[in-house]
């Protein structure tokens, strides 16, 4: 029995990467299945303390297992892009939020890596038909507090990453029909999850949906397992091992061989805490999500049962953690160039729509319910502004990095548009002058003239529909934006002059970490 559940960030959320106490915590861009497994236990326990086989049972023995919850994308939920896809160097990953048309799974085009150098796609997730599934992230810096005096401790600085509140993300839990009711009543009471849940971190919803998902198909000469989530396997000696055999997968298996040289295998370490002990167990190497592994069959025909039950059961242990939850022979792995509108068969779900607290009538009479509604309009019409601000700056970049490299300039040499020219339409925008946009880029007498200023205003590059300018491109990205807009995007770009090679620099890296969600 499968239960599919959805959990919206009501808070900031943290789920550190590691649980080894450094300055900066690095927090995952999903939610793990432990994070689920915990918040559930601290509910549970209290209630099964005189059933300790059931909390076992649960808990610890790997009956119940607890997947990674991913974001969701309409009513798709998004996968770990795999780690068999490349795209040549140089090129974007992602081009309007869709996976680039020249990405290809390495494998079917081994004959061309002499000629093109490929780079491989490691982070990230994607939708069946190649949207790009983006989670925002954020990054705040705390100290603490010494307890008896109530003052900051010295030298106790640190940093945390964290999941912005408001994103959804969907995930499940394998459980025995005999515990569904209990595992499910208990899920809808969770309402904090990841670290520093006493603080302004953690507040979470989860509401339980319905899902489904599409039984494998057999490959003739071929078992290809594409890890959703890590996947952790022993060999004979108890030792952890990168490279699983057939019998490792499945009893009836034994015999097909891993083909190494089309695998694309990533790892990495891991030590859990034991609450029990107060102590960290031993670390452990895992498989990576979105590794790729690649089984010759050898003349052996796996039966529909048994790839049903591989994708049912998962692989190799741990899978209480939500480890070894693998798709079978994923149908982007058959074709020579990537099929964007079919990658793979999608795990479709139907999300919960918000419910109302209130009658729309209520809502009209009560004033504290009105301003709260004014305040969440002005915090949703801000976060807009800023995103659009966000993509105007990605576009001023680009424009200085086309100019640049279209004319072969110098490092020591300006071009394009300098700080004080900037300056000069941030003078007419704080002032609020109503044609500030006229007086911009209209007349003899504008501001944004491309006459006369072969290197600023006027210099051409070859754009997507033929020669352009700073003066014609500008003129059309920002002439229908709101001034609100404008002030946050001319206050963030005033900081810089990327008319410079070293101030282009600096601003690039600046809007790379804006992207990554930082601060």
């Amino acid at each position: 029995m499968r239960i599919y559940y959805q959990i919206t960030t009501q808070d900031p959320v943290i789920v550190s990467q590691s649980n080894a106490t450094t300055n900066n915590h690095n927090t995952c861009d999903f939610i793990p299945g432990s994070a689920i497994l915990g918040a559930l236990a601290a509910k549970l326990y209290p209630e099964l303390a005189d059933q300790q086989d059931t909390s076992w049972a649960i808990f610890h023995s790997g009956a119940v297992q607890f997947s990674p919850c991913y974001p969701l994308v309409g009513d798709e939920v998004a996968l770990p892009i795999p780690a068999s896809w490349h795209i040549e160097k140089g090129r974007p990953i992602f081009e309007h939020a869709k996976l680039n048309q020249q990405t290809v799974n390495i494998p079917s085009v081994l004959y061309a890596r002499e000629e093109t150098q490929y780079k491989q796609l490691r982070s990230g997730f994607i939708t069946s038909n190649g949207d790009e599934a983006q989670v925002k992230m954020g990054q705040v810096t705390k100290t603490a507090i010494n307890n008896e005096s109530g003052t900051v401790e010295l030298g106790q600085l640190y940093s945390y990453s964290y999941i912005e509140q408001g994103q959804t993300f969907v995930g499940w839990i394998e459980t025995p029909a005999s515990y569904q009711s209990l595992i499910e009543d208990a899920l809808c009471k969770v309402t904090r999850i990841g670290r520093a849940k006493n603080t302004e971190f953690g507040r979470v919803t989860v509401t339980p949906i319905t899902g489904k998902v599409a039984h494998p198909q057999a490959l003739r000469s071929q078992l290809v397992l594409w890890c959703m989530a890590d996947c952790e396997f022993l060999d004979e000696f108890g030792n952890s091992c990168l490279s699983p055999s057939g019998n490792m997968i499945d009893p009836l298996l034994d015999g097909i061989t891993l083909n190494i040289d089309q695998s694309y295998i990533r790892s990495h370490t891991m030590a859990r805490f034991n609450q029990k002990r107060q102590s960290f167990d031993s670390q452990s190497q895992v498989i990576s999500k979105g590794s790729v592994l690649v089984f010759e069959l050898n003349g052996h025909t796996p039966t529909q049962a048994t790839l049903n039950k591989i994708v049912t059961s998962g692989l190799g242990i741990n899978k209480q953690f939500g480890q070894g939850w693998v798709m079978v022979n994923p149908s982007w792995y058959q074709t020579k160039q990537l099929n964007m509108s079919s990658l793979y068969s999608p795990l479709l779900v139907e999300p919960v729509k918000p419910k109302k607290l209130v009658d729309d009538h209520m809502l009209a009479e009560s004033t504290l319910l009105k301003w709260v509604t004014e305040q969440q309009a002005a915090e949703q019409s801000k976060a807009s502004a800023k995103e659009a601000a966000l993509e105007l700056l990605q576009v001023v970049a680009k424009a200085y990095e086309s100019a640049r490299g279209f004319n072969s300039l110098g490092k020591h040499l300006q071009v394009g548009p300098t700080l004080t020219q900037w300056n000069r339409i941030g003078e007419l925008v704080k002032a609020d002058i109503g044609d500030w946009k006229a007086q911009a880029f209209e007349g003899e007498h504008c501001i944004c003239k491309a006459k006369n200023d072969e290197f600023g205003w006027g210099i051409e590059w070859q754009g997507d529909t033929g020669y352009t300018n700073f003066a014609d491109t500008m003129s059309a990205v920002l002439a229908h934006h709101s001034t609100a807009v404008m002030r946050l995007f001319l206050e963030q770009l005033c900081q810089y002059d990327p008319s410079t090679f070293d101030g282009l620099k600096r601003f690039k890296a600046y809007l790379s970490t804006q992207s990554q969600g930082g601060n």
